[in-house]
C-alpha cells in the first residue's frame, strides 16, 4: 500500500481544493498480495506476447464524479486498454484528466471481510465507473461446508443494454474473458491463472 497523501486539486482556477486521497491506510492479507502479484505478472507477460499496450496495475484509487472524492474505486487489480503510462507515475486515476479511459476489467479478491465484497453496491459502483468486465475471486470459498451464498469465482459482463450482469461460472474450467479471450482459473495454491487455448486447457507459464 502506498503511503497516505492527497492527489493534487481537481478544482478550476478560484475554486476551492478539492484532495483526492491516493491511500485509505488499509492493508491487505497476505493471500490478497500474493494472488495479485502472481496474477498481474502473468498477464503482462501474455499481453507483452500479444504486442498489446496496456496499463496492469492495482491498489490505485479511480474517480470518476469531478468534485466529489468521496466516489472512489481501488480494484485489487485492473486492466486499461491501449494505455503507455508508467505504474510508477499512477497515483490516483482521475478519469476525467485522463481521455475518459476506465478499465476494460478489473479484479477483487474477496477478503476476511467478505460482506464488503458480496455488497451489490460495489458491483453498482463498477457499473457506474463504466468498467466492461468485473471478477470477483473468493478462494477460501472451495473449503466452505454447507450451503453458502459466496463463490469461487463471480464474473459480471455488460450486457446488451450496456449494464453488469453476473455470468455463468464453471470453476473447474475457469471463466473466460470476454474482452481478452483468455481464461481465469483458480489454481490449487490458491492463485488464478492464465489458461489459454479454445477451451483454456493449456496454462500460460
Amino acid at each position: 500500500m502506498v503511503m497516505q497523501c492527497h492527489g493534487g486539486s481537481g478544482g478550476s482556477a478560484g475554486a476551492p481544493e478539492v484532495n483526492y486521497p491516493v491511500s485509505d491506510n488499509m492493508g491487505e492479507s497476505g493471500l490478497q498480495f500474493f494472488v495479485v502479484q502472481v496474477l498481474s505478472g502473468l498477464l503482462r507477460s501474455w499481453f507483452a506476447a500479444q504486442e498489446r499496450q496496456v496499463l496492469v496495475g492495482g491498489n490505485q484509487f479511480f474517480y470518476w464524479k469531478r468534485g466529489q472524492p468521496q466516489v472512489s474505486l481501488a480494484p485489487d487489480l485492473y486492466v486499461i486498454d491501449d494505455e503507455s503510462v508508467s505504474l510508477r507515475r499512477v497515483k490516483a486515476w482521475k478519469v476525467w484528466e485522463r481521455g475518459g479511459k476506465v478499465p476494460s476489467l478489473a479484479l477483487e479478491v474477496v477478503s476476511d471481510d467478505h460482506q464488503k465484497d458480496y455488497d451489490p453496491a460495489l458491483v453498482a459502483q463498477y457499473d457506474d465507473l463504466g468498467v466492461k468486465e468485473l471478477v470477483r475471486y473468493d478462494p477460501a470459498a472451495r473449503w466452505l461446508r454447507g450451503p453458502s451464498k459466496r463463490r469461487v469465482l463471480s464474473h459480471f459482463v455488460r450486457d446488451e443494454e450496456g449494464r453488469l450482469v453476473e455470468q455463468h461460472c464453471d470453476v473447474q474450467r475457469g471463466l473466460k474473458s470476454t474482452t481478452y479471450g483468455f481464461y481465469l482459473l483458480p489454481a490449487s495454491d490458491e492463485t488464478l491463472r492464465i489458461a489459454v487455448g479454445p477451451h483454456g486447457q493449456g496454462l500460460w507459464l
